[in-house]
This record gives structure tokens, C-alpha cells and sequence, in this order.
């Protein structure tokens, strides 16, 4: 009965560490590269310092990815930019809520730059 349980528990671990396969158009992107692209995106880095730093092989593939808002690579890039421009809204907002009135004026340029 105990011998049950661990079989079960280590089925289990082994389904929840599985490795997320992101495949399009013959480039495979693994769990590890969509979090390191999210990571890129809150940087703000381009395309071009994208494919250095990912070490990406087949580089028209990785720009068409990265060019199509609905891809994966597409998608976490965007979350990394959302992430950042959160982060710094939030920091600034809580700035001009305690009087810094260059924050409240950096706040409102970065609201009106959205719309």
C-alpha cells in the first residue's frame, strides 16, 4: 500500500515537471526559453539582442515568431513588456500619491502615450 503512494506521488511530480513544448513552423521553444523571453520583453530588449542572448539558430523563423502577436514567443514578449510597464506604473503612481509631483507628471505622459 505505501509502495502505491510513492509511485503515485512521483507520477504526479513527474507530470507537473514536464517540460512545455511551444512548436511552430519547425522551431521548438521549451518552458525555459518562454520564460526567458518574458524576461527579455520586461528589459525591453529588441529583437536583434533577443536572438544573442537565446543563442536562436534559425533567426527568420525566431523574427516571424517574434513579429506575430498570436505566436508564443509572440505572446511572452508582451507579457514581459506588460509586467514592466506595470511595475513602473505602480511605482510611479504611488509616488504621486505621496506629493512628488515629477512622478505625477511622468505618470500622466506615460497614461497619454497608451491611448
Amino acid at each position: 500500500m505505501h509502495t502505491n503512494w510513492i509511485r503515485i506521488i512521483l507520477i504526479y511530480r513527474a507530470m507537473k515537471t514536464q517540460i512545455v513544448s511551444y512548436k511552430n513552423k519547425g522551431m521548438e521553444y521549451n518552458e525555459d526559453h518562454i520564460k526567458r523571453i518574458v524576461i527579455l520583453g520586461t528589459l525591453g530588449y529588441g529583437v536583434e539582442k533577443c536572438i544573442n542572448v537565446l543563442d536562436v539558430e534559425d533567426e527568420a523563423q525566431f523574427r516571424a515568431d517574434f513579429a506575430n502577436p498570436s505566436s508564443a514567443v509572440g505572446k511572452a514578449y508582451q507579457k514581459g513588456k506588460g509586467i514592466a510597464d506595470f511595475a513602473i506604473d505602480s511605482k510611479l503612481f504611488e509616488k504621486a500619491k505621496s506629493g512628488d509631483l515629477q512622478a505625477l507628471k511622468q505618470f500622466e505622459q506615460r497614461k497619454r502615450s497608451r491611448l
